[in-house]
């Protein structure tokens, strides 16, 4: 076969392209894998700071290293608590870089809820693990 690929013979698998070439009953495949992020913004793994949430922007406003859309530990006390929900709550309905987790450009209910949802947990900034922290 010779030429462009055809489109259908492009087939996504999660963060990898498998693409085929040649006649239907024997194909050679070769798959590609993009190093797209499993959180679908188009970050690599290794080099996101929030994994498991889209952000393409990689905004780290307390530049603790984790990004703002999955970071509710604003102090960087290692919990999500009072405080840092103070600090969202004193934000709130302004354009304060501090409250606005989802960097829309405003501290909205998005931003509280996120909040209210992190509230209790530990913050990625104090994630432990048999009693070690890491930061």
């Amino acid at each position: 076969m010779s030429g462009w690929l055809a489109e259908e013979q492009f087939q996504e698998i999660g963060t990898r392209v498998e693409i085929r070439v040649g006649e239907e009953a024997g194909y050679a495949a070769c798959i590609l894998d993009l190093g797209f992020g499993q959180d679908g913004d188009a970050i690599a793994d290794d080099v996101d700071n929030c994994m498991l949430v889209e952000n393409a922007s990689q905004s780290d406003f307390d530049l603790d290293g984790y990004g703002d859309a999955c970071d509710g530990d604003l102090d960087n006390n290692g919990t999500v608590g009072l405080e840092d929900l103070a600090l969202v709550l004193s934000a709130l309905l302004s354009q304060e870089p501090i409250g606005d987790l989802d960097r829309n450009g405003s501290v909205g209910l998005e931003d509280l809820g996120a909040m209210l949802n992190w509230l209790g947990g530990s913050g990625p900034s104090g994630t432990s693990l048999n009693g070690i922290r890491f930061i």
